[in-house]
């Protein structure tokens, strides 16, 4: 049994890090790229003068934007209803 456990310790010491986490790492660089990417455009926005203040008041919100809206509120409401009693049974 230890020398299963030694043989385990071994071979897990000689396994490089970069290969054990290679889809980490993988994640983590395409993370750097996004955040790079987000701050130039965000940086080439700020700084070329295209951020300016709009105009203050309210919005017209279109009759039909407006009944999709209370829709997916009352749909969402009904299920979120349903998911709750039918947990409830289930206890």
């Amino acid at each position: 049994m230890s020398s299963q456990i030694d043989f385990d310790v071994r071979r897990a010491a000689s396994t490089p890090w970069v290969q054990a986490s290679s889809p980490v790492m993988r994640w983590a660089i395409l993370g750097a790229v996004a955040l790079a990417f987000i701050l130039f455009v965000l940086g080439r926005w700020v700084f070329i003068g295209n951020a300016v203040p709009t105009p203050p008041g309210a919005d017209p919100l279109p009759e039909a934007s407006r009944l999709i809206i209370l829709w997916v509120q009352w749909i969402a409401m009904l299920l979120g209803s349903a998911a709750l009693f039918e947990a409830s049974d289930q206890v």
